[in-house]
């Protein structure tokens, strides 16, 4: 019984050690990422493709202008683990027309992986 219980312990300690180190390795991966201001009426109108990886999430969109405007954010591929609810933020980026947008909460990084994408098609 002893052993059964160590055992256990054991478990959940590496689990905890698993859980705090991947969660400090978000927070010092996501203070190095910054998402450039873009003015979209200073762009031609198209699609622009751009791609971004914050590991372990990774994200592909189409950026399309029109009339000088975000008319279209289309996530192509989104690698993630949590935070397919961070898709939402292509609603958001049309309608604010900027990527100077909060991150969706409990989807930080993917929120800030689908915006780096963004930046990357719209700047490269």
């Amino acid at each position: 019984m002893a052993k059964l219980i160590t055992g256990l312990v054991t478990v959940l300690a590496v689990a905890c050690l698993i859980f705090l180190g991947t969660n400090i390795y978000a927070k010092n991966m996501l203070k190095n990422v910054s998402i450039a201001k873009v003015n979209p009426r200073e762009l031609p109108d198209g699609t622009y493709l751009g791609e971004a990886t914050l590991k372990p999430v990774i994200a592909k969109v189409n950026v399309t202008i029109a009339d000088g405007k975000i008319s279209g954010v289309q996530i192509t591929e989104h690698q993630t683990g949590l935070g397919k609810k961070a898709e939402a933020i292509a609603a958001e980026i049309i309608d604010k027309q900027s990527l100077q947008i909060d991150a969706i909460s409990g989807a930080t990084m993917s929120s800030q992986a689908i915006l780096k994408a963004c930046e990357n098609a719209l700047t490269d």
